[in-house]
């Protein structure tokens, strides 16, 4: 099918409350560790060893939907799962790009920083690439982008971001249209039928997988500047028998 958008839309505001769907955020990474953002220029001395060094633990969450309408936004979801799980202080950030950034402070002894830094942040004994649930792109977000990360669960028990590992790209499904239709001018729907597939095994890497060949099929041969679309323009609605 291919449809045409008619650039007419309403205002989120004047929708329905009943039809409100809460922003999802997929399980948080630490990005920045307490003993990394602490100041611990006095530990060198060994009479401080059960001194408490302030800092501020980042750990960044993919926004896996960013919810409709009169629902929570990913900042409120953030903060109320906070509440319930920690009961610090604690800043959230959402840059629009699919990725939440929640600051919370933190104290770490001296003693316990100097041993995290001789023993070296090395991933967890048995640790797989599924550990830690992620490696997979955001929801496309109001920016028209969607981010990846990745992480690892170390010996300390937490999930580490790889921030050598943190990609962006263009993208124009789901909230990248919602606010301004004419964002997305046209949208194409082809369905694929495929055989021997096991739906067991069908999770959001297989859709990730899809979508890539999809595009790499429809624009082979073309040039950078002529591709007709990317990956990330790529919705998938799976239906299985």
């Amino acid at each position: 099918g291919f449809a045409e958008s008619s650039c007419e839309y309403q205002n989120d505001a004047s929708q329905s409350a009943d039809n409100g769907v809460d922003c999802q955020l997929g399980a948080p990474s630490l990005t920045v560790s307490c003993s990394d953002s602490a100041d611990l220029s006095d530990c060198n001395n060994n009479r401080n060893a059960n001194k408490a060094m302030k800092g501020v633990e980042v750990w960044s969450r993919i926004v896996q939907s960013p919810g409709l309408y009169q629902g929570l936004t990913c900042e409120q979801v953030s903060a109320s799962e906070n509440e319930a799980s920690y009961g610090g202080k604690m800043d959230v950030q959402c840059d629009g790009r699919g990725i939440c950034r929640e600051f919370r402070d933190c104290a770490i002894t001296c003693a316990n920083a100097v041993a995290l830094g001789s023993a070296g942040n090395e991933p967890a004994p048995g640790n797989n690439a599924g550990s830690c649930g992620g490696g997979t792109w955001s929801a496309c977000d109001y920016t028209c982008s969607q981010t990846r990360i990745n992480s690892v669960l170390m010996n300390d028990g937490k999930c580490h971001e790889e921030k050598a590992l943190e990609f962006t790209r263009p993208c124009h499904v789901q909230a990248c249209g919602r606010a301004d239709p004419c964002r997305v001018p046209f949208v194409v729907h082809a369905i694929l039928k495929m055989r021997g597939v096991v739906a067991s095994r069908w999770n959001k890497q297989a859709e990730e997988l899809l979508a890539d060949a999809f595009s790499a099929a429809v624009n082979w041969k073309r040039k950078s500047s002529e591709l007709l679309f990317e990956p990330g323009d790529v919705n998938v609605l799976s239906s299985s028998p």
